[in-house]
């Protein structure tokens, strides 16, 4: 299912990113759209101006700690079972190494399907420093060009200032990130309706003593 002989573009400026595009063929992608998880999502909302990041959007954890949760994973469409193993896998994992340049075997992942509903986002933040790599997997098949939801790349925490480039959801485009003192990104406002779902897969691979969550 997952493309790894997709090769990477490297992205240096303001920070790294690593961005892999047809990690997912097309069909591949609608297959995972349309059998995805449709129950126990939880709603997560922040909107304090005082929080370090605000943000609205629907997550189903389906690994932390480098563990499966059964309660999730045990009822997946097969489309989303083999993606996930896929994911958790040897070549996976190689082909992110290789393309990332940053070593992961070792390191305990947290891997979940987030939905963005119309008027979900996510505002001008860094991503903590005890995460090694944030790696965004796109899976909706068409997203309109007027569809919000892009991640915005960023120069500075300044929400005002014009970001630096502008990513669309694209299907099957893979991104990847080690969050730095220069990473600050954002997710645009989702103005896309109700007929199209902004579905990502997101990994983050903890450094030793990471992985605890405060939001």
């Amino acid at each position: 299912m997952l493309n790894t002989q997709a090769e990477f573009e490297h992205i240096t400026d303001p920070f790294a990113i690593h961005l892999a595009q047809n990690a997912l063929a097309v069909e591949s992608v609608q297959s995972l759209y349309e059998n995805a998880p449709r129950d126990g999502y939880k709603r997560v909302v922040v909107t304090d101006p005082n929080h370090d990041k605000q943000y609205a959007m629907n997550l189903l954890s389906l690994q932390k700690g480098g563990e499966k949760i059964p309660a999730v994973t045990d009822s997946l469409s097969p489309q989303w079972e083999q993606l996930l193993e896929e994911l958790r896998g040897d070549k996976f994992v190689g082909w992110l190494e290789r393309g990332t340049g940053i070593k992961l075997r070792h390191l305990a992942a947290e891997i979940g399907i987030y939905i963005h509903d119309p008027g979900d986002f996510i505002s001008v933040h860094k991503d903590k420093t005890d995460k090694a790599l944030t790696a965004i997997l796109y899976l909706t098949p068409y997203w309109p060009e007027d569809g919000g939801g892009q991640y915005e790349v960023r120069n500075s925490p300044d929400p005002v200032e014009e970001p630096a480039r502008r990513i669309s959801p694209r299907a099957g485009q893979f991104l990847a990130f080690p969050p730095s003192e220069k990473s600050w990104h954002s997710v645009s406002e989702v103005t896309a309706g109700d007929e199209v779902k902004r579905i990502t897969v997101q990994l983050e691979f903890w450094l030793e003593g990471g992985g605890q969550r405060s939001d």
